[in-house]
């Protein structure tokens, strides 16, 4: 997970772990997740955030956006990134569920926190 090739980086987070652990173990796939959610590096970070960015993120939008929560302060660029790319995912199936006025600039992803309305 904190491997920074971009082999890892690309294939792991989203597809890994989001779409073959995530949609056949979603349950362990989600407490794994949130226990990763509090590692400081930023590669384990991106992975669990882009473990998300994909059908797992989209079956599973609202206990996505309670580990997606934990990364709205954050200072990383590719971070915050991978944070909107996501964010912006998950608003295109769940408008309603995450509040499709959110603005999606990675400066607005360090003053806001998530809307769950």
């Amino acid at each position: 997970m904190s491997d920074s090739s971009n082999y890892v980086k690309k294939n792991l987070g989203p597809f890994i772990l989001g779409s073959y652990f995530g949609n056949k173990f979603p349950a362990e796939t989600l407490m794994q997740l949130r226990k990763w959610s509090k590692l400081k590096d930023v590669n384990v970070r991106w992975n669990v955030i882009m473990a998300f960015n994909n059908s797992f993120g989209n079956n599973h939008s609202e206990k996505a956006l309670s580990i997606l929560k934990y990364f709205t302060s954050e200072v990383d660029p590719g971070v915050k990134r991978a944070l909107s790319s996501t964010l912006r995912f998950l608003s295109k199936h769940h408008c309603c569920g995450i509040g499709c006025n959110y603005d999606y600039t990675p400066k607005s992803c360090q003053q806001r926190s998530i809307s769950y309305t």
